[in-house]
């Protein structure tokens, strides 16, 4: 090797021996040599105190589903329906039956429909009217303006003039449930 080629490589080590004590020093500044972090001793305290199985304060059981006041089941199987629908039933203040021509009633249920006259002239020509709610049961039904003055339930079933069968039925359900202000309500 000559002696230009000596210099740089002379020049290079010189290079990477300032670089790397100058790269040395930089660590020191960006990593601490305490350590620190889990096993360091410097423990991060955690908070809240964890709590249940395994941390030395067992939590008491306590039930949860049908009957312990936390957790009440609700939709299609769990008994909604039929409060519900029984409920409605108890606020009809009359009913306009349509049964015989196109398997519906209609219960009217809002404050509106307190007067017989708003009931009766709803009715007229549209099927039978009567201040009783309508018969039971039904395959399900729409609520129509829930907690308004004009809430109506239209209740279908599966005889009379045009019964609803499953398949027309579960078409009612989607409409009645894409409309504003409207709400299926399971049968009983």
């Amino acid at each position: 090797m000559n002696n230009a080629g000596k210099v740089a490589v002379a020049g290079i080590g010189a290079a990477v021996i300032i670089g790397g004590s100058l790269v040395l020093q930089k660590l020191g500044v960006w990593f601490p040599t305490e350590p620190t972090g889990p096993g360091s001793g410097e423990e991060i305290p955690y908070s809240p105190e964890p709590k249940g199985p395994g941390s030395g304060e067992e939590v008491p059981y306590e039930p949860k589903g049908p009957g312990s006041g936390e957790y009440e089941p609700e939709g299609p199987g769990s008994g909604e329906e039929i409060s519900q629908s029984d409920a409605l039933k108890a606020r009809a203040k009359a009913s306009c039956s349509a049964i015989a021509k196109g398997s519906t009633c209609i219960e009217y249920i809002g404050s509106f429909w307190s007067s017989a006259v708003n009931t009766e002239l709803n009715c007229k020509d549209a099927g039978d009217y009567s201040k009783n709610p309508c018969p039971l049961p039904t395959v399900g039904g729409c609520k129509v303006g829930a907690g308004t003055m004009n809430e109506i339930v239209i209740w279908h079933y599966n005889y009379g003039g045009d019964p609803f069968t499953a398949k027309v039925l579960a078409s009612a359900s989607k409409v009645c449930n894409i409309t504003p202000m409207a709400s299926w309500v399971f049968g009983n």
